[in-house]
């Protein structure tokens, strides 16, 4: 699977996205699809926006230009399994992400994929234009979305741009329970763009590379915050980054027999973290 994705339409990771642009433009893209199996692929150079993504459906339709809307479906039960992802330019590695309110992604397995992206360079600020982004990502990106009970299972990460593992909850109302992070090994990671980090709850270039990034963008104007709440973070192996774990804006975290060799096991942000 290789050569995917509308080349020049992704969308840019922060700022007004331009008319047409494509949020989740990715090699392969779930939108609103529940009980579906993505398993067993290489997914390889896709250079629009990444690897493999699952998604909601609604008023944004992530896998669709952003001049148009979906029919309001969540995501449900999904699987992405022992999936070979490298070198795809501009995105990440496996996103699962909601974007609307009322429609949930519930229940989504990640587990047993290999993603191989590129670390940043030293004192890199910018990842440049098609850049190996790597990692794994878990994100509610729109007001009120809603991600349950995800599990990230025995994968191996080999690079990334930005830190390997990142559950991000961004917006206002936005909700992430109930994620689960175990054994997997991940490498030679990255940070957030800065300096500053474009959100002052990420880890950037100044606070170094970090493994896993657990991240509720508390702090702003708008209410209600954003709220990441009960995720296990166990037996997970961390090698050569700076930060194991990052902690900003969380409640209930549970973080426990974590391997490798990070300098600093559990970091956590100004605004707080549990």
């Amino acid at each position: 699977m290789t050569g995917n994705g509308v080349a020049g339409h992704a969308c840019p990771p922060s700022g007004a996205p331009p008319v047409g642009c494509i949020a989740e433009d990715k090699g392969i893209e779930l939108v609103g699809t529940s009980n579906s199996v993505v398993s067993h692929n290489v997914v390889s150079h896709n250079l629009a926006d990444g690897g493999i993504g699952v998604a909601d459906d609604g008023p944004t339709d992530p896998g669709a230009p952003n001049t148009h809307a979906g029919i309001p479906y969540g995501a449900t039960n999904d699987v992405v399994s022992d999936n070979l992802i490298i070198d795809n330019g501009n995105g990440c590695g496996i996103v699962i992400a909601a974007y609307n309110q009322g429609t949930p992604v519930e229940n989504i397995q990640v587990f047993g994929n290999t993603i191989i992206g590129a670390a940043p360079a030293p004192g890199q600020f910018f990842p440049p234009p098609g850049s190996y982004i790597g990692q794994i990502v878990v994100a509610t990106d729109g007001p009120f979305a809603d991600i349950s009970n995800t599990q990230v299972v025995g994968n191996n990460l080999d690079g990334s741009e930005l830190p390997g593992i990142v559950v991000h909850s961004n917006v206002f109302g936005d909700i992430i329970t109930n994620t689960l992070i175990q054994d997997n090994v991940i490498a030679d990671n990255g940070y957030y763009p800065g300096p500053p980090a474009i959100k002052p709850n990420d880890p950037g270039v100044s606070q170094g590379t970090t493994g896993i990034a657990l991240i509720a963008e508390v702090g702003g104007t708008d209410t209600p915050s954003p709220v990441l709440t009960n995720t296990n973070v166990s037996s997970n192996t961390i090698l050569n980054d700076t930060n194991g774990v990052w902690l900003c804006g969380t409640y209930h975290t549970s973080v426990h027999q974590l391997h490798g060799n990070p300098t600093n096991s559990i970091v956590v942000c100004n605004a707080g973290g549990n």
